[in-house]
Parts: C-alpha cells; structure tokens; sequence
C-alpha cells in the first residue's frame, strides 16, 4: 500500500514472490509503504471496492468520510487493524437515516496466480431494515511502472457474493464482479476507477466509482469522489463523498 492508499499488491510473506515476477513498481512503493486505507465499509482497499492489500501489523487506522446521499447524508466511520503479516479486522459505522454497522475481516492468502496476489474477505451488517452478509475473493496486481511523469497503474479484480436476510433487500443473494484500476502519481495523488456489477433484487444499478486520494502526512490522508455505493448495496445516483484517514503505530 502506498503512502497516499493506492494499492501496493503484497507485502511480507509476498516479497519473494514480487521479486521472481520483478514488480518494480510494487517493490519502491512498499519500500516506503505507510498504511492501509479503509474502503467506504471498512475492509482495506479502494473508494469501496476491497483490494488483496492488507492493514500492517499492529497498526490501526480510523476514517471518517461524508456522503451527500439522498434523502439524508451518510457518515461511514470506520476503524481498522492490521493482526500479523496476513490478517486485519475492522468495524463500522454508518450514520445515516437508518443507521448501521457492520464487522469485517480479511485474510492475505499465499496464492498468486496470474501475477495476482489473492486475498479472502466476510462482511457482516446490520441494518435498520434487516442484516446481509457478504464474501469476497479479491486479487491484486501491479500493471505498470510509473516514473515522475507516468503513474503506476495496479489492477484489482474478484468476486462478491452478499446474502440478505428477508427484511433486507427482498430477502435474496447473488454473486457480482468486481474491478478497480488505481494510478499512483509521483505527487502523493492516487486516483480510481471501479465497478461492481448488478445484484437483480438487491442493488438499483450496477455500483460505479470515481475518487482521488491524496497523502497530506505519512499518516494523514485524504479522499474525494463520486459513487453510488455507500456499503454492499449500490444505489441509484452518484453522491459526492469526501473524507479522512488517519493511521496509528506508524513505523512500529
């Protein structure tokens, strides 16, 4: 994970494997990785689509963003901790019109294929109208190597499979796609493009994200975007959302 929360594809146990595929890219950026970066619904990734990168260990990060949702806006917190080389766990909570909350966790498996690092998630939330659970096989990947004028592109990839309960959403489960491409720039910008595709009965429309990530401090960062996907169901229209991360334990 890069210093402004673009993704870095592996780390620790994934080192020898980035070196036999001779990811220059990925190697600079952990060389000076700094934190994880929650998604919009707490697991580390994208604006709301989870990559294979992994919380640091020991580390633990919170987030706050704002969401100009319709008919009330939507505050995600979220924290987020990193357990050993391959584990985080983290919860949030969303302040909204039908408040929520949810835990998550995920797990860096030692799979690469395809050049793809492979991680395993699981979300829980509770809702007003009812709870979902949801599964998630995501990889990530370095695609280019950037320089002071070129940006390093990484790719991510996966499955989502989100289950709710007959108070929620009709009461069905499907499985979706998943993709994000981000470019890290020299500057400590970041920017993403994402998208999931529609769950029939659960989401209005398929989920689609732009943002741009920018690293004030080697623990301070910040996110603008737009999307319509606020947690695992995606909505109608694109809402503007702008918020902060802070990381705690750096360099410990």
């Amino acid at each position: 994970m890069g210093k402004n929360g673009c993704h870095v594809p592996g780390k620790g146990t994934h080192m020898k494997k980035l070196l036999s595929l001779g990811i220059a890219a990925a190697l600079m950026a952990i060389a000076t990785a700094a934190y994880a970066y929650p998604t919009l619904y707490g697991p580390t990734g994208l604006a709301v689509t989870p990559t294979a990168a992994i919380q640091p260990m020991g580390q633990f990060n919170i987030a706050v963003d704002y969401a100009n949702t319709d008919p009330d806006e939507t505050i995600p917190v979220r924290v987020l901790y990193g357990i050993g080389e391959s584990f985080e766990v983290g919860a949030t909570y969303f302040e909204a019109e039908d408040n929520a909350w949810d835990i998550n966790g995920k797990w860096l498996t030692p799979l690469t294929l395809g050049g793809f690092d492979w991680a395993l998630g699981a979300v829980y939330v509770d809702m007003d109208a009812g709870s979902a659970q949801n599964l998630y096989f995501t990889g990530t990947r370095a695609l280019t190597e950037g320089d002071d004028t070129m940006p390093a592109l990484a790719g991510t990839i996966g499955l989502d499979y989100i289950k709710t309960d007959p108070d929620a959403a009709n009461g069905t489960s499907k499985v979706r796609i998943m993709a994000g491409l981000d470019a890290m720039f020299a500057n400590n910008i970041c920017a993403s493009l994402e998208y999931r595709t529609e769950g029939s009965g659960i989401d209005a429309e398929a989920g689609k994200t732009i943002a741009v990530r920018y690293a004030f401090t080697d623990a301070l960062s910040g996110q603008l975007g737009f999307s319509n996907t606020f947690g695992l169901i995606a909505g109608d229209d694109m809402e503007l959302f702008a918020g902060v991360n802070y990381a705690f334990g750096m360099g410990e």
